[in-house]
């Protein structure tokens, strides 16, 4: 069975391979974690995110989370958590020629997830459903016609989006060296558009745990925008976190 699934994970990347030469942008995630273990199966996180867009030229996001996870048994989590993200828009052109200027675009973001393990061995699979609701205040930027004119000011309207994201994770654990190779694929549903693919995600990565309380995270993401192009994007990311 772990020989299957390891041909298939690799299988997966070769695949991917033509598909990440396609895409538009790339980018750099610096992710800091810290985790609090309540009881036992309950644990709180604090997470911060930094994102940068347009070849790692500019910023693209600010995330800051807080969330709470429980695992009664050692199959089955749940969770609940809160996002407030930042994300930044580059100055750019509209449909109509109309030029508007950069702003941010401040969200807030809730979820809740269940999450399904096994364990095979040293081998890991997870299977993740997560309902996330977003919601995008109302904001304006500064516009001018493509001769200079100033204009009235871009509204840029509030926005709910309900999306559920599903997730397959496996990792394998190299416990002699705390090691744990990981793969995962996200597709991402429009609730509000009849389940309608919005972007899936893969993503290639490496953890290290040292001494039970640092975990340092490795990674390469590619999303492709099925619902919006500009989505497109591969992505290096870098993590830690600290447990106590």
């Amino acid at each position: 069975m772990i020989k299957r699934l390891m041909q298939m994970i690799l299988s997966a990347v070769i695949l991917l391979v033509p598909l990440c030469a396609m895409a538009q942008d790339f980018g750099l995630d610096v992710n800091l974690g810290l985790k609090k273990k309540i009881v036992k199966g309950l644990s709180v996180a604090a997470e911060f995110e930094l994102r940068t867009q347009d070849m790692s030229s500019e910023m693209e996001r600010i995330d800051a989370g807080l969330g709470i996870s429980y695992k009664p048994i050692d199959y089955f989590k749940v969770g609940i958590g809160y996002h407030f993200i930042d994300k930044y828009k580059p100055k750019h052109e509209t449909k109509k020629g109309n030029i508007v200027d950069e702003y941010w675009s401040p969200r807030h973001r809730a979820y809740a997830d269940v999450t399904g393990i096994a364990v095979v061995e040293n081998f890991e699979i997870s299977l993740r459903e997560r309902y996330q609701f977003t919601h995008r205040s109302e904001t304006s930027a500064k516009k001018w016609s493509s001769s200079g004119k100033a204009k009235d000011d871009e509204i840029i309207e509030a926005k709910n989006d309900h999306i559920l994201r599903s997730r397959v994770l496996a990792q394998y654990n190299i416990k002699k060296i705390k090691l744990a190779p990981y793969f995962s694929i996200e597709v991402h549903n429009d609730l509000a558009d009849s389940f309608a693919i919005d972007k899936v995600r893969l993503i290639a990565g490496l953890e290290y745990s040292l001494k039970k309380h640092h975990v340092f995270d490795l990674f390469y993401r590619y999303t492709a925008g099925i619902a919006d192009s500009d989505d497109e994007c591969h992505l290096l990311g870098i993590g830690y976190e600290f447990t106590f």
